[in-house]
């Protein structure tokens, strides 16, 4: 049997098997975390250290059709101590983005608190995230053009995951590709990894994802978690408030790139992980 007509049959019985599990229910408001790793040259025997390995978790919380995004940078700072340079680095909170998908408008904040007032008011396009997760972006063709392959089950931490890989031919040299990882279980709310793939299989959540590119040597892996399924009291004040601050703002519509030029003063560190790097000996 010829490898083409293998791969489609390998993707029928996957398809089979995603859509045969109930629906599950559908989750309108709560807390989630995107956790991304990159792993540099993943040709290395050193893959899981620290030094090859760059992490962040980012929260969200939703409400219906409106997301808090918080938005973290990374920092570091070095200072010359009698031992050589003391080198702090840490990835604290910049600034929370609230938007209304309904609108595609965003209010800037400071602090998640419902006293808090808005700095910033713009308008947000699908393909124009301004540095944040787009996954309101809509669907391409282009997601999943490439070529679709079902790969065996596997099971992480008590979980069995469902598994495609996506091929990627922009990368004219080298090999690259994706792997999704697909929760039948996991609840569905609106944040996708990849659209595309989201509605192809509306029954399980791709809830990971593992990007191989080939050409730079480079692994990038992204994890979806939800913390909870509801909101405290608190976070439910909040985007009550949030929301009559959007319907009232006076401050004048901006768009993304005019409100990337408003000045925010670096946050300082937040349980910065400290290196000491010894002085050269002459």
């Amino acid at each position: 049997m010829k490898k083409k007509q293998l791969q489609f049959i390998g993707l029928l019985i996957f398809n089979l098997l995603i859509h045969s599990h109930v629906f599950c229910q559908y989750q309108k408001e709560g807390l989630v975390s995107l956790t991304n790793s990159s792993f540099i040259d993943f040709s290395s025997k050193i893959l899981d250290t620290k030094d090859s390995m760059i992490k962040d978790e980012t929260k969200m919380w939703f409400k219906d059709s409106c997301v808090i995004y918080e938005l973290r940078i990374h920092l570091e700072s070095s200072t010359s101590i009698n031992e050589g340079t003391l080198v702090k680095k840490s990835y604290p909170v910049w600034k929370y983005i609230y938007l209304d998908l309904r609108t595609m408008i965003c209010q800037d904040y400071l602090n998640l608190q419902d006293t808090a007032l808005p700095f910033c008011n713009y308008s947000l396009k699908p393909d124009d995230a301004s540095g944040i997760w787009a996954f309101f972006a809509p669907k391409k063709e282009s997601d999943t053009l490439h070529g679709l392959f079902p790969l065996n089950d596997t099971i992480i931490s008590n979980t069995t995951f469902k598994r495609i890989k996506i091929l990627y031919k922009y990368y004219e040299y080298e090999k690259s590709y994706s792997v999704y990882y697909f929760d039948c279980a996991a609840k569905q709310n609106m944040f996708y990894f990849n659209r595309t793939l989201g509605e192809m299989y509306p029954n399980c959540k791709p809830r990971k994802l593992d990007f191989f590119d080939s050409t730079n040597k480079l692994i990038i892996k992204g994890e979806i978690n939800v913390v909870r399924d509801k909101l405290n009291l608190k976070e439910d004040c909040i985007f009550k408030q949030w929301n009559k601050n959007a319907k009232n703002t006076k401050l004048p519509m901006l768009t993304v790139s005019e409100s990337e030029k408003i000045h925010i003063s670096e946050p300082e560190h937040e349980n910065p992980t400290i290196t000491i790097l010894p002085r050269e000996k002459k």
